[in-house]
Parts: structure tokens; C-alpha cells; sequence
């Protein structure tokens, strides 16, 4: 069929072809080149915005660790004290001052040994079963930050993290927990209160509610991708923050079976940053950036991840690869036209014309045709 083609056309098949090959290869390279710079730029503007809500997370829980360190320097400062001076007082002030310099606290207790305060007069400070001081207070109204004191089992003194720092004298983190009468999740942190010989002598403790610090988290205030989303997770892996609430306080590895579910946990164990493929609870492929931060000045960490599927992570990706596309197929047909239309009227016609003054010269030469 090749063979049978005028010259014309054959011509410019064949520059068609030579024109297709160098722009196949052209826009090969131009498409790998532009789509990894686009994934790329993709996953520093997730990993941007996961590192930028672990900033927000920092510091509000580091307000309440703020709290924290005020409360133990004033505690240990009045214990350390030997006229009363208003001791009742004055550590419950501090309490209260404590609880009402953050809106994410909820709520502290100050435990002292009886021990520790013989010099003072604590009639009117509520005591354990021990005559050891025990008293709680907690955010009566929200709005104007007012704290009221309440009575609370003494079973609390018996979390880990607080038998920790009574015994070691050093800060403690305990895991975070469901507070039935709020219905929210609290981190409770506490330090050791010390006397002059720095022996510790009870311990003051802080309620940080995780729960009110979802708004504006889990809304599109952080959202740069289509259907993204955002978790907390505990130093255990635990979920702490979701949009789905039966998953709160599950283990992540808990709630999914991707193939990729053990390296988030470990990357979220191992206080990490990092940028991953995951395929969701839901069995969607997304692109998933995990920032850790530490709590305080201790080694626990907690981690946040955003998860944005492929399909719009990648969005600005397959666009330039459509384009390229569709700007290849236009470009080869409308240069096909081209060539065609330049060879067919200026090419062809040209060599049409040589082609019969040959002959034409030919054929007088042979004496076929008479000179005029």
C-alpha cells in the first residue's frame, strides 16, 4: 500500500512519523520529569500541613505542662515553708491558678503527705482516708474558666504514671483515658512536689481534655485535598482524634489489615516523620504524611497524620499528563496538515514541474518533439 502512494504522501508519512517519534520521546520525558515534580511538590505540601496541625497539638498540650511546672515550683515553695502564712490558702489558689491559665484544661488534683504539713493548718483542705491533703478542683463553666473543688475517689492516686512520680520523684505521663462524667479524653500529667532536702512530698497533677481540642482539627480548616483527613494518635498507636468515633482509643493496628499498617504503627511507636502510602480503613489508597512531637520535656510522643487519597493528592499529576496528551494528538494533526498542505503545493508541484522539463529535454533530444 506504501508503495503505491504518490510521492507526496509518502513524503510526508515519512516526516510525520520522524516528527511523532522525537515528540513521543520529548513528551516521555517531559511527563516523567513534570510528574514527579508534581508528586513531589504534593507530598511537601500533606507533609507541610501534618507538621503544621502537630505544631497546633504542641502547643496546647504544652500549655497544660506550662501549668504543670508553675504548680509544682508554688506547691513545693509553700510546703517548703515553715509558718502557715494562709497554707489552705494559698494551695488552693495555686490549683486554681493552674486549671484556669489554659481553656484545654479540665481539671488537677494536689496530693501531700500528712507528713509534710505539721506546721500548717489544713482543717479546711480535704483529706484521704491517711490524713494525707487530697484536693480536686475542675472547670465548673467552660466560657469563664470558673474552678469549683469536688470530692474524687483516691483510686486515681493509683495510676501508674502518678505512683511513678510520688515514688521517683520525676514527671509523669499516663495513658489517656475516657472521662465518663465529661464524656471526653483526658491526659492526666503530674510532678512530684518537693521539700527542702528535694524529697518528694506529694505530687500535683493536671487534666488535659484531648476531646476540645478536635474542633478545628477535624472541620476543613486544615484541609488542602479533596476528602482529606486527620487523626491523633498516642504514643501506643492508639487513635485519639477521628472523625469515625468507634475507633477512639483502638490500636491502629486494630482497625485495619493493610499491607502497610505495621510500618505506620512503627514509624507512629518510634516518634517519626514520615511520608507513606496507605491503604485506609475504607480500602482507599492514599498518601499519608505522620508528624510526632513530644509532650513536655519528656520522651513520650504523639503523633498526627493526614491522609488525602491518591486520586486527589496526584490530582495536579494526571492533569499534566492529560494535557500533554491531548496537546500531543492536536500538535501531530495539525502539523500533519501542514506538511501535507506544504508538500502537496510547493514540494510536489515543483517537482512536477522539473519532472516535465526532463522529459520534455529528454524527448528533444531524441528528436521527439521540434524546437519552436
Amino acid at each position: 500500500m506504501y508503495k503505491n502512494m504518490k510521492l507526496g504522501i509518502k513524503t510526508a508519512i515519512s516526516i510525520i512519523i520522524i516528527l511523532s517519534v522525537c515528540m513521543t520521546c520529548m513528551i516521555i520525558v517531559l511527563l516523567l520529569q513534570t510528574t514527579n515534580i508534581a508528586e513531589n511538590d504534593a507530598k511537601k505540601l500533606i507533609s507541610n500541613v501534618s507538621n503544621r496541625i502537630s505544631n497546633d497539638y504542641k502547643g496546647k498540650i504544652n500549655e497544660g505542662f506550662v501549668a504543670l511546672n508553675f504548680a509544682q515550683k508554688s506547691l513545693s515553695s509553700i510546703v517548703q515553708e515553715s509558718v502557715d502564712n494562709g497554707f489552705a490558702t494559698r494551695i488552693k489558689d495555686r490549683l486554681i491558678d493552674a486549671i484556669s491559665s489554659s481553656k484545654w484544661i479540665q481539671g488537677g488534683f494536689v496530693y501531700i503527705k500528712k507528713e509534710a504539713t505539721l506546721n500548717f493548718n489544713t482543717d479546711k483542705l480535704d483529706k484521704t482516708k491517711n490524713g494525707d491533703i487530697f484536693i480536686h478542683g475542675y472547670v465548673k463553666n467552660a466560657e469563664s474558666m470558673e474552678v469549683d473543688f469536688s470530692h474524687i475517689d483516691e483510686d486515681i492516686l493509683q495510676l501508674p504514671s502518678i505512683q511513678n512520680t510520688i515514688r521517683n520523684g520525676i514527671q509523669g505521663i499516663a495513658d489517656v483515658r475516657h472521662d465518663n462524667e465529661s464524656n471526653s479524653l483526658i491526659l492526666t500529667i503530674s510532678a512530684p512536689i518537693f521539700n527542702k532536702h528535694k524529697i518528694t512530698q506529694g505530687v500535683v497533677s493536671i487534666d488535659i481534655n484531648i476531646s476540645r481540642m478536635e474542633s478545628g482539627i477535624l472541620d476543613k480548616t486544615y484541609s488542602v485535598f479533596e476528602n482529606d483527613y486527620r487523626v491523633l494518635f498516642d504514643n501506643k498507636s492508639r487513635i485519639l482524634i477521628h472523625h469515625d468515633k468507634s475507633l477512639i482509643l483502638k490500636p491502629i493496628i486494630e482497625t485495619n489489615s493493610s499491607d502497610n499498617i505495621k510500618k505506620m504503627e512503627e514509624i507512629i511507636k518510634q516518634c517519626k516523620n514520615e511520608v507513606i502510602d496507605y491503604k485506609n480503613i475504607y480500602g482507599v489508597s492514599t498518601t499519608v504524611s505522620i508528624s510526632s512531637f513530644e509532650l513536655g520535656t519528656s520522651n513520650v510522643c504523639y503523633s498526627n497524620a493526614v491522609l488525602a487519597p491518591d486520586d486527589s493528592v496526584y490530582l495536579s499529576a494526571e492533569k499534566i499528563i492529560h494535557i500533554s496528551i491531548i496537546g500531543f494528538i492536536i500538535c501531530i494533526f495539525v502539523s500533519a496538515i501542514f506538511i501535507f498542505a506544504y508538500i502537496n503545493h510547493n514540494v510536489i508541484k515543483r517537482i512536477n514541474y522539473v519532472s516535465r522539463t526532463l522529459f520534455d529535454f529528454f524527448k528533444y533530444i531524441n528528436h521527439e518533439i521540434v524546437s519552436t
